[in-house]
């Protein structure tokens, strides 16, 4: 669905994924609230062009987290063949090591036709 592709491609480009560039760290965008916004701005048309209803982050009314956003991207990529992976690593941050999660996101080829 052209939708469904268009709001993929928004959160891609929300998070800075292009061929060059397949990580996201949490550190990163836990700060960036206008990233979060963005995310949080595509909800309606999320909800509209997916069958986001039976989504843990979209059906519980008690689903309370503190990335919510990223639960969010994380499922629409999850729908349209994307894989997200994600691993605890250290980022150095003003000379300090900070723990953070790293998430590699990578489209999943399709190997139906083979």
């Amino acid at each position: 669905m052209k939708e469904q592709q268009e709001i993929t491609q928004k959160i891609l480009n929300i998070l800075g994924i292009d061929e060059n560039n397949q990580y996201v760290y949490l550190y990163d965008i836990s700060r960036d609230t206008e990233l979060q916004n963005k995310i949080y701005k595509l909800v309606p048309d999320i909800k509209r062009y997916y069958s986001a209803s039976s989504w843990g982050v979209f059906n519980k009314t008690d689903y309370v987290h503190d990335h919510k956003y990223l639960n969010i991207a994380r499922a629409v990529l999850v729908h349209s063949g994307y894989r997200v992976i994600s691993k605890q690593t250290t980022k150095v941050i003003d000379n300090t090591s900070r723990s953070t999660q790293r998430y590699l996101i990578e489209k999943i080829e399709n190997t139906s036709n083979i």
